[in-house]
């Protein structure tokens, strides 16, 4: 899996409460506000906020000779102050450079949880879990998410899409759903990874760290 990179602006722990928080929204704090929007200016400066939980940190930009300042919200802590820590290291650069940071080079992922991998994407939408199709047994229930305990697991021999088909079953019921991923080597991965753990929950399945594959 070497050779894959994972630019700061699409880290899947760039994010708070399920939305994307790169780049912040700017506030003037001197000169004349322009509205900037976006990955514009150059870092300045980075500060820790002191509110709790210490989840959040500014950065300090200029931009056409004014000052903006910036807030990062994160879910993770511990993230949030690897992620500080890189800003630091990188004033004086703009803020699209320090976006475009391949930060698969820095040791910023603590885990990487299959459900929110970066090439757990098909087309710019994330594929896990998958659409649930009824196959038989009980009522259909039109499960939806990480429900039911996997049962088999194939991958596609249609090219050039990579799938992978995965069967449950939920509450007596057997249900099919299609796993499609844009790379087809970290689909080969997710299924033998997917092989490996049947007949466990999806919801356990969901939650493997597959870290190692960044």
């Amino acid at each position: 899996m070497e050779g894959w990179a994972i630019l700061l602006r699409d880290h899947p722990l760039m994010r708070y409460r399920g939305l994307p928080n790169w780049p912040p929204v700017w506030s003037c704090t001197d000169g004349h506000n322009q509205h900037p929007k976006g990955e514009v200016g150059t870092l300045k400066a980075v500060f820790r906020s002191d509110m709790q939980p210490p989840n959040r940190c500014f950065l300090l930009t200029s931009h056409e000779g004014s000052e903006y300042l910036g807030c990062l919200l994160f879910n993770d802590e511990a993230f949030c102050r690897q992620v500080m820590e890189l800003l630091k290291a990188h004033c004086n650069r703009t803020i699209a450079e320090i976006g475009g940071l391949d930060v698969s080079q820095y040791p910023l992922v603590l885990v990487m949880l299959l459900r929110d991998h970066p090439l757990m994407m098909y087309n710019g939408i994330r594929s896990w879990p998958p659409v649930w199709v009824w196959r038989g047994g009980n009522d259909n229930t039109n499960p939806k998410g990480e429900v039911g305990i996997l049962w088999d697991v194939a991958l596609s021999r249609v090219p050039p899409m990579p799938a992978c088909y995965l069967i449950m079953e939920h509450l007596g019921a057997e249900y099919i759903g299609t796993l499609l991923l844009n790379d087809g080597a970290f689909c080969r991965l997710v299924f033998d990874v997917l092989l490996q753990n049947r007949f466990r929950t999806l919801r356990e399945i969901g939650g493997i760290d597959l870290s190692y594959t960044l």
